[in-house]
């Protein structure tokens, strides 16, 4: 069935295009997965967009004439919706001749059958409420250590863990581990495994103006993440995630106390000549030290706490300054055992555990 007369307003087709237009691929792999599904009924115009692997649906008030379906290119839709004033759109269709129309703009656009748009699921089962911000800080805390190139499908994403008026992120590339929790209402969950592509939808969701909490649910197959309105829809990663418990040092006593901003500032600048930093710790400071034949070599001596045996780490610098930029205490901790042992760092409860590099 064809959307017959449709008439909605451009700011408000405007803002859920803008929307979705950041989840359809410049190239899909199907002509119909660039366009989005428009369907008119009952005072709403329903707007859904997929890749197969993540959907949308979301929807504006608008005045329906008669009820229906049709496709349109979504990004040409969105800039021809931009080029307006803010005033009435009418998009109809006669006989499969899509007319777009609007403050003196005529137009004739051509579509694809809505039939051979890929349905796209609904949400079911029982569902868990996480709050907005701090939902949206743990993706930043865990992002960083998704690899989305490994082979093992298991560690494409990050675990959310519900435990009982909490929850968790945990994400591992074999690495490092990230792991950051935040507190909830509601009972104990069973963990899901989230696709890195769906975290990154829902960062920029999670970032938009808005009050609502997230809604959380699933299926066999689906997740599905209701938030303003719109609702994410991403197919599920199967299997169980690494016993990421056995990777968190338990038995690193050598504590050092440092300056979040002034260590992040100084690996920064090592990194300009390797991308291995070696850290050597003594009582009262640690030396930063860099190597490179192509470059040269540096060093830096950053004043911290610390009582104890002197030690030296070799780490990713790299994986040093993402930890630090996604921690917010003025202080974090960095715990050690040995020289060729994992280094836990800790911003409160916020944990990174990093592998020693070995040169």
């Amino acid at each position: 069935m064809n959307v017959v007369h449709v008439i909605v307003s451009s700011t408000d087709l405007l803002r859920e295009l803008a929307v979705l237009a950041r989840l359809v691929q410049k190239k899909p792999t199907l002509p119909i997965l660039s366009n989005v599904l428009l369907q008119a009924a009952d005072g709403w115009l329903h707007m859904s967009v997929t890749d197969l692997e993540v959907g949308m649906v979301t929807a504006c008030q608008a005045t329906v004439g008669e009820a229906g379906d049709l496709t349109l290119p979504v990004a040409k839709l969105a800039e021809l919706a931009k080029t307006l004033p803010n005033t009435d759109i009418t998009i109809s269709s006669v006989k499969g001749v899509v007319k777009f129309t609007a403050a003196g703009f005529n137009s004739r656009l051509q579509s694809l059958p809505a039939a051979d748009f890929p349905a796209i699921p609904v949400p079911e089962g029982t569902s868990v409420i996480l709050p907005r911000g701090p939902f949206r800080d743990l993706i930043k805390k865990v992002r960083f250590a998704i690899n989305e190139g490994d082979s093992r499908h298991l560690v494409r994403g990050a675990l959310l863990t519900l435990p009982e008026n909490a929850f968790g992120l945990v994400a591992t590339d074999s690495h490092r581990l990230a792991l950051a929790p935040a507190v909830r209402v509601g009972a104990v969950g069973d963990p899901a495994l989230l696709p890195a592509k769906a975290l990154d939808h829902l960062t920029i969701l999670l970032s938009d103006s808005g009050e609502g909490d997230l809604t959380f649910s699933r299926t066999d197959r689906h997740l599905f993440f209701e938030l303003d309105g719109r609702v994410l829809v991403s197919r599920r990663i199967e299997g169980k995630f690494p016993s990421y418990e056995r990777i968190i040092p338990t038995s690193n006593d050598h504590v050092v106390l440092l300056d979040r901003s002034a260590f992040a500032t100084m690996v920064k600048r090592q990194l300009l000549i390797a991308d291995i930093v070696t850290l050597t710790i003594d009582a009262g400071a640690v030396d930063i030290t860099t190597s490179s034949a192509e470059v040269g070599d540096a060093i830096e001596r950053l004043p911290v706490t610390y009582e104890g045996p002197k030690l030296e780490i070799k780490l990713n610098g790299g994986y040093v300054v993402e930890f630090l930029e996604a921690a917010t205490g003025q202080q974090v901790q960095m715990a050690l055992k040995d020289a060729k042992s994992p280094a836990l760092f800790t911003d409160d409860q916020y944990i990174n555990v990093m592998m020693g590099m070995r040169t």
